[in-house]
């Protein structure tokens, strides 16, 4: 888990999971996002739960784009 809130993600009003919370996973902490989701798209998924959207939205912002178009 990141624990450092960048004050410029508009996700930051969401929640993330604790590693622990997890069966199976990395050991470490989260990687930075790679692709990360445009904030019109994350505007269309946040019905997920909140750990679900945050995941998916840090590396899938490319694949997001273009179901959501």
């Amino acid at each position: 888990m990141n624990d450092k809130i960048d004050p410029n993600d508009f996700r930051t009003t969401r929640y993330r999971l604790p590693p622990d919370a997890f069966a199976l996973g990395p050991e470490g902490p989260d990687s930075p996002p790679q692709d990360l989701v445009e904030e019109e798209i994350w505007m269309s998924i946040i019905f997920l739960p909140d750990d679900v959207s945050l995941q998916t939205s840090d590396d899938h912002g490319a694949e997001l784009r273009a179901m959501y178009e």
